[in-house]
């Protein structure tokens, strides 16, 4: 008996019979389904229809932005982790108010005057026999438009809507600056205005503007296409290119057009606080002589020209109005571009230090102020001390000055790191990346400079026979442990002294200090998402051929749980990582930690803090590894204040983060409240800062001044010590950082900061 085939050929293949073609593409099969399946579909009620285009609708857009929704809700799973999901929600609850509110505004104007050109168009009258081939053609398009062009309107009115409310979603943090800012208690000193409207207000205020002028000349343009469509604007007409209610429209939008850009030119009036033409930023003679007054000549223009196409409405033609356009332009580049330019080089120039003094005396004063490196008065925050060397030095001195002298360093982080590498590392898989100056009371009353550095685990460095998913994502999952070693000491062989150090850590006897819970899931190196508590054997540390699995299991609560279907799945799509859903090793006790990298996992919280390049990490008394990781408030916003390298020109460091290096728990410490940026977000957001006054001992007796704070304002102080005006239009007496040679044959290279104990 022959084996029955299921006919795939007929269907898919080449026919049955000689040249007979595919069922699915024989017309006659292919009418007689299309048929049966109108029989059937007009059978179904309406509603049915209704309820099954709107879930094929819905399921096609679940399919679209599934990357979108997963994302969504991994996020909020790990701002509920780290525990702060007021701030997630914050967030997202303010970009949906911008959304819909920017979204609707712009609906509303837009649609609005498109529904206005419509009413407005005169009746559709059908073109004389003579009509030309372009009223011909638009004639045709008028006569079918009536049937699909007020739907076509409407829906294109809801896809731009829709998209200028997405872009404007993303001022998110301009507006909740704008609705909880903070006063400086200090003015400029040209407009008189509070330095906290230029910080937190003036930014909205300009995207505002921008977005109003930007949404209104396309308005306009729209408008002007759906009056020509339908006849309106009729360039054949010799009777006259535009109808009255045409006329009227186009005139009222480009007055509106007109008043917003005069609003434009005064908001720029305040941008001339970060002016750069003068010899030191902020506004300058010129600006405040020439500049300013422009502005207010164009302000005046611009009204004066509104007004003129609100008055041209009861007139024919458009010479009145673009006669004001026109003299706009000329305004502008007369008053706006060449008299600032003939004052800057003819008045300014010739007498530049008389003319500019005041000036540069605000740029003096504010730029200390944003750096805090004021040196004079009651806000004096650097003092100039000198250090003259002397040659009497006493027994007594010594003695007094003990710890000082005990601790003179004799270790560069940056060679102890290599050495620390060459024996300590003790695996490829693990890597010192970085060595960070500590201070500890040792033995029991020694307070000793240490070199710290954690052992952290890079996957990169695993061999490539071993680098399988499973190892990677379940069993290579942390670092472990420290090297410490005292910055003032060398062993006999001439290598670091190392206080605390192999794996297990293992202490001096008597040192005091114990680390026991070495695990480093969360640090500098760790960037990749590892699960813990699953089916597989988790390594804890191998040395040689030994391996220690980690046992029972994690005992932390760091991670987010992963049971159940959706987690799996919008996980698996986050990661674009299907051997995460399909893998039988994980299970409904399994954590997931992601977002390891302690600078992302800080910065994701509060992504309008700067971080230091420079976290440090730190021994509790308990044993347990924190990271300490210093914030900075910034703003480019801050009048008359000197751009370091054109990134920033204020900068507070007003918070503390510090970071559990085994659970990933995150805390953002204030230590500057009266700091108005970092008083505008704990306005914002009331649960995201705890007082340092909550910080555990263990912990804040190892804050310090970062480095980077002390090189940037350096940097500026090397200028910035200047209080004469004269002396520093000079630049009579700039500092250098002083240099150093490292390494050998080694070039010159500035001095770097470095701690000392005093």
């Amino acid at each position: 008996m022959p084996e029955e085939r299921f006919p795939w050929d007929a269907i898919f293949g080449r026919g049955g019979k000689g040249d007979e073609p595919p069922f699915l593409f024989r017309r006659k099969e292919g009418e007689e389904i299309g048929k049966r399946f109108k029989e059937r579909w007009g059978k179904i009620s309406s509603r049915t229809k209704w309820i099954v285009g709107i879930v094929i609708i819905v399921i096609a857009i679940i399919l679209l932005s599934a990357s979108w929704l997963s994302t969504f809700y991994t996020d909020y799973l790990w701002f509920k982790e780290v525990g702060y999901t007021s701030v997630f929600w914050k967030v997202v609850w303010t970009r949906v108010w911008l959304f819909f509110a920017f979204g609707l505004l712009f609906f509303v104007i837009f649609y609005g005057n498109m529904w206005a050109a419509r009413r407005l168009n005169p009746r559709y009258e059908k073109p004389a026999a003579a009509a030309s081939p372009v009223e011909e053609s638009l004639a045709r398009f008028r006569e079918a438009a009536g049937r699909w062009l007020n739907r076509g309107i409407l829906a294109v009115s809801i896809l731009i809507s829709f998209i200028v409310g997405w872009t404007s979603a993303g001022q998110w943090e301009k507006v909740l600056q704008f609705f909880n800012h903070t006063s400086f208690a200090k003015a400029d000193p040209i407009f008189g205005k509070d330095i906290g409207y230029y910080v937190f207000e003036y930014p909205f205020i300009s995207y505002f503007a921008a977005w109003l002028f930007t949404s209104l000349i396309f308005i306009l343009i729209f408008t002007a296409v759906i009056h020509f469509l339908y006849g309106a604007i009729n360039f054949t007409n010799k009777g006259g290119r535009f109808s009255a209610q045409v006329k009227m429209h186009l005139s009222v939008l480009a007055a509106l057009i007109l008043l917003v850009q005069a609003w434009r030119y005064r908001l720029d009036m305040f941008r001339l606080l970060y002016s750069t033409r003068g010899v030191a930023a902020g506004a300058n003679y010129t600006d405040v002589h020439a500049q300013i007054p422009a502005f207010w000549i164009l302000i005046v223009a611009c009204i004066i020209c509104a007004a003129l196409f609100i008055l041209n409405i009861r007139y024919r033609g458009w010479k009145l109005p673009v006669a004001g356009v026109a003299g706009i332009v000329v305004v502008a580049v007369l008053a706006g571009a060449l008299y600032p330019l003939l004052i800057q080089n003819y008045v300014v120039k010739p007498k530049e230090l008389a003319r500019e003094s005041e000036y540069i005396g605000y740029n003096i004063e504010f730029t200390q102020d944003a750096f805090h490196i004021q040196n004079e008065g009651e806000r004096a925050a650097v003092t100039t001390r000198q250090f003259p060397a002397s040659l009497d030095l006493t027994y007594d001195d010594i003695l007094a000055n003990r710890t000082t002298v005990g601790n003179v360093r004799l270790w560069d982080p940056r060679l102890i790191k290599q050495v620390f590498n060459q024996r300590q590392e003790l695996r490829q898989e693990y890597d010192f990346g970085d060595v960070d100056v500590e201070r500890y009371t040792v033995f029991g009353d020694e307070y000793t400079q240490m070199m710290v550095s954690g052992r952290e685990l890079v996957i990169d460095q695993l061999r490539e026979d071993a680098r399988t998913w499973q190892n990677e994502r379940l069993s290579y999952t942390h670092g472990y442990g420290l090297v410490m070693s005292p910055s003032n000491q060398v062993t006999s062989q001439g290598d670091p002294k190392l206080l605390i150090k192999d794996i297990p850590p293992v202490s001096e006897a008597g040192l005091g200090l114990e680390v026991k819970l070495p695990q480093i899931y969360y640090g500098e190196q760790a960037h990749d998402y590892v699960v813990v508590r699953s089916g597989a054997e988790e390594i804890d540390y191998s040395i040689g051929s030994e391996i220690q699995y980690v046992e029972p299991y994690y005992q932390g609560e760091g991670g987010i749980p992963i049971s159940g279907f959706l987690k799996r799945l919008a996980f698996s799509i986050r990661n674009r990582d299907i051997t995460f859903f399909f893998s039988g090793y994980i299970n409904n006790d399994s954590r997931l930690m992601f977002r390891r990298n302690i600078k992302d996992r800080a910065s994701e919280v509060a992504p309008f803090l700067r971080f230091d390049g420079d976290p440090y990490l730190v021994v509790t008394d308990d044993g347990r590894l924190v990271w300490i990781m210093d914030a900075y408030t910034t703003t480019d916003l801050y009048p008359y204040s000197q751009p370091y390298n054109n990134e920033f020109n204020y900068i507070r460091n007003s918070v503390k983060v510090v970071i559990d290096a085994y659970n990933g728990t995150l805390t953002y410490y204030l230590v500057d409240p009266e700091d108005p940026i970092a008083a505008t977000y704990a306005k914002i957001f009331p649960d995201l800062f705890t007082p340092l006054e909550e910080m555990p001992q263990d912990v804040r007796r190892h804050l310090r001044y970062p480095e980077d704070l002390f090189s940037i304002q350096m940097e500026m102080y090397r200028t910035y010590h200047l209080n004469d005006i004269g002396a520093f239009y000079k630049k009579e007496d700039i500092w250098d950082v002083s240099t150093e040679t490292y390494g050998a044959g080694g070039q010159p290279q500035p001095v770097t900061p470095y701690y000392v104990i005093l």
